[in-house]
C-alpha cells in the first residue's frame, strides 16, 4: 500500500512538472532578473514584450547586447543620433492607481483592510497612499513596488480585491519614447524615430532606423528621412510599421501596417 502511495505521488508530481507552461516552484526564480537591474531601459523593454510581472532573465541579456551592438558597432555615421530613451507602452513600473469605494477607503486609512496583504507580500509592496481625489468625486488609492515591475499584470491581480473599482493607467509620459520593439518568434526588430522639430501635433522632419536581430546576428535593415506629410515609404516600412503600429495602437501618417 505504502510503494503504491509513492508511485502515485511521484506520478502525479512528473505531471505537475510536465504540464506547467510556465516555470513553477522554486525554478521559476532563476527565469526571471533580480529587480532592479542595472540597465533600465534593457529591464523595461524586457517586459514590455513578455507581458511578464518580471523581466525573463534571457530576454533583458539578449535586449541588453543587441543594443549595445546596434548603437556602437552597426551604423557608425549614426551612433550618436541612437542614444534616444524609451519608455514603456504601459507607463510606470511597479505603480498602480485604482479607484476604490467608499467603504474600501475607510478600511485602508483606517488600516483595516487586509484583503490585499498576501498581494502586497508576493510583489513586494514598499508604500502606499489613499485619499479622495481633488478633481473627482471618488476615492482612489496609489501602490508602490520593489523594482520594476509590469503594472498591467499587478493590476489583473488587484483588480479582483474587494472594493477595487478602476485601474487607470499611467502612460501620460509614453509620448516621450522613440524605440519601438517588436518580438516575433525568435526575431526582435528595434524601430528607432529621431524628430528634428516638435510641431503641436508632430514632426517638422522625422528620422527612422530599423534593425532586425535574430540568434545569427544583427542586420541594419534601413534608414528613412521623412518630412511632414510625406507618404514615400520604403519598402522594408511594411514591416517596420509593425513595431510603430503596436506600439501606438495606430498607423504612422495614416498607413496601416500590413
Amino acid at each position: 500500500m505504502v510503494r503504491q502511495r509513492w508511485i502515485a505521488v511521484m506520478a502525479c508530481a512528473m505531471w505537475t512538472l510536465l504540464s506547467c507552461t510556465k516555470p513553477c516552484g522554486p525554478a521559476r526564480e532563476t527565469q526571471y532578473v533580480k529587480t532592479p537591474m542595472p540597465n533600465e531601459e534593457a529591464e523595461l523593454m524586457a517586459l514590455y514584450l513578455s507581458d511578464e510581472i518580471l523581466a525573463p532573465s534571457a530576454l533583458y541579456e539578449r535586449i541588453e547586447r543587441e543594443l549595445r551592438t546596434i548603437r556602437e558597432d552597426t551604423v557608425a555615421e549614426y551612433a550618436g543620433k541612437l542614444n534616444m530613451e524609451y519608455y514603456p507602452r504601459f507607463g510606470q513600473a511597479s505603480y498602480l492607481y485604482f479607484t476604490v469605494d467608499d467603504t474600501t477607503y475607510r478600511q485602508i486609512i483606517s488600516g483595516n483592510y487586509h484583503a490585499w496583504d498576501s498581494l502586497h507580500n508576493v510583489h513586494h509592496m514598499i508604500d502606499f497612499i489613499a485619499y479622495k481625489s481633488r478633481y473627482e468625486s471618488h476615492y482612489c488609492t496609489e501602490i508602490y513596488f520593489e523594482g520594476r515591475r509590469h503594472p498591467e499584470v499587478l493590476a489583473k491581480a488587484y483588480s479582483r480585491l474587494p472594493g477595487f473599482l478602476e485601474h487607470r493607467e499611467t502612460d501620460f509620459y509614453v509620448g516621450f519614447s522613440n524605440i519601438y520593439p517588436r518580438l516575433s518568434m525568435d526575431t526582435l526588430s528595434y524601430l528607432f524615430h529621431g524628430c528634428t522639430t516638435y510641431f503641436p501635433f508632430g514632426c517638422d522632419i522625422d528620422e527612422f532606423w530599423y534593425f532586425v536581430c535574430t540568434p545569427d546576428g544583427t542586420a541594419y535593415v534601413g534608414h528613412w528621412l521623412s518630412e511632414f506629410g510625406n507618404l514615400d515609404y520604403p519598402e522594408w516600412w511594411v514591416e517596420a510599421g509593425k513595431n510603430w503600429y503596436d506600439f501606438w495602437q495606430g498607423p504612422y501618417l495614416g498607413r496601416v501596417a500590413e
